[in-house]
This record gives structure tokens, sequence and C-alpha cells, in this order.
């Protein structure tokens, strides 16, 4: 037997081989499921996930940014959140506080209302394969009886002039329509590369 998931009993064995579980097994609620992942070291525009990802079948997501670089110095990230497929995108205001890595400077910054979506870092850098990394976790998008729902994360990595830790907090105006769209992008320019993973939990 190459392994096994569960009690012995020959009727709830799951086998597996070198890590990959196969077809059939059902996660239980809670456990978060990779739906899709983008790698890319030529530039791209954006990275988007459209409305066979984002649906109402996952209460929260969850976007990991293993590394992502800037084409252009000294930007912003930005995650849109459409509810009608990438037509259009809804307001989101965002708060930030920061430090610098190895240093003493720290600070909050906050963004107001913008269809540009959550805005995560300040004035990022895009020095050769250093660039940026992040967890953010997407909760109620799906919920239709609120009119908000809230955005939370990390983004750390290269400053045009240091390196820094950013903690993220923002609402996204939905107006109790689910949200089936995401857009990253950078405020100027293209994303030089890139290696990200979502995953959802129902």
């Amino acid at each position: 037997m190459s392994g096994y998931i569960g009690s012995k009993r020959s009727s709830s064995l799951v086998s597996f081989d070198e890590g990959t579980i196969g077809s059939g097994v059902v996660f239980p609620a809670g456990h978060p499921i990779l739906l899709s992942s983008s790698e890319n070291t030529s530039a791209v525009a954006s990275v988007e996930f459209d409305n066979t990802v984002i649906t109402s079948t996952y209460k929260h997501y969850i976007l990991r940014i293993h590394k992502i670089i800037p084409a252009t110095d000294i930007v912003y990230l930005n995650l849109a959140f459409s509810t009608d497929n990438g037509s259009s995108f809804r307001n989101v205001a965002t708060g930030k506080v920061y430090s610098q890595v190895g240093a003493s400077s720290t600070g909050a910054e906050s963004t107001a209302e913008t269809t540009d979506g959550l805005s995560l870092g300040t004035s990022l850098g895009n020095d050769a394969d250093i660039g940026q990394s992040a967890e953010i976790s997407i909760f109620g998008s799906q919920d239709t009886n609120y009119n908000y729902f809230d955005v939370k994360g990390w983004f750390s990595g290269k400053h045009n002039a240091a390196h820094y830790a950013w903690w993220t907090s923002a609402y996204v105006n939905h107006a109790k329509t689910a949200i089936n769209f995401l857009k990253l992008s950078f405020s100027s320019g293209n994303i030089a590369k890139h290696n990200l993973s979502l995953y959802g939990i129902k």
C-alpha cells in the first residue's frame, strides 16, 4: 500500500502516490482547496480570475502571492473586485500600517474608495529578481445579505529604497451582489514576473 488517509478499513482507504490524491476525494468544510495557480517569467498586464473560478461554492478565498515583480519602478499593487465578470469594478477603501525591515521606520497609510481595488504596498521597486510576496484573505465575497465585505492580509518585499512589510485591511462595497471576478495588476506598467495561487474554503 503506497499510503492511506482515514481509518484502516478497505471501504475508507484513499490511495495516493507522491503526494497526489486521486479524484473523488471530498475535503471537509474549512479546508483550503487549490482552485487556480499562475506562474510566468514573461511580462503580463494583469492576472485575472473569472466567474469559472470565483463562484458561490466557496465562502472564503485566499490569494497567496509567492513572488511578484513590477516592470515599472515606484508603483502600487492593486486587487480589484467585480460582480459582472470584469465589465466593471467595485469601490474599495484600504488602510495600511507598515514597518521597514531591519530598521525603525513605521507608519500608517490609507486609500479612499476607488475601483482600482485593494492597495498593496507603497512605492514598490522593480529590482531584478527581488520582488514582493503576500497572503490575502477575502471574507464574505459571496454573501448577498450585506453591502460590504472585508479583505485582510500582509504584503512584504522590495520598496524602491528598502525592504518593508505592510499589514493591510480593506472593505469592498459590493452592494449585496456576489463577487465573480478578481484582477491583480500594478498601478502602472506590467507584471514582469509572478508566481501565485488561489484557494477556496467552503
